[in-house]
């Protein structure tokens, strides 16, 4: 056996290092904790309520800011949405069971024709 070579010990040593750096760096990425759940988010677009569930929901309302019921969806799959027509800017509230989440619709920008002042 001849004299041990240690550049090619000092590659492998890094090498191995860098393979178990590695592992611990994806370990601790698959594992780390997420956010928080939500059962479904609720967005406006064109003075529509937009309503995407993340779990199956039962009996999901969009009120209005004096509590006036403007939807009611008896059932929402999950991984499905669901619209609901507002009339106009302002806050709307989507309620499904304890949980609330209140929705700023703007509105709509009337269009200028081109060439017009």
């Amino acid at each position: 056996m001849g004299p041990v070579d240690f550049l090619k010990l000092g590659v492998f040593l890094l090498g191995i290092s860098a393979l178990i750096l590695a592992s611990i760096a994806l370990h601790s990425y698959l594992t780390q904790p997420r956010g928080p759940y939500e059962r479904f988010w609720a967005y406006c677009d064109f003075n529509t309520v937009i309503i995407r569930a993340n779990e199956d929901l039962r009996n999901v309302s969009v009120l209005d800011v004096n509590g006036s019921l403007i939807c009611n969806f008896d059932e929402i799959p999950k991984g499905s949405d669901r619209v609901c027509k507002v009339g106009g800017g302002g806050v709307y509230r989507v309620v499904s069971g304890r949980e609330e989440r209140a929705v700023v619709c703007s509105p709509i920008a009337p269009k200028q024709a081109p060439g017009g002042d």
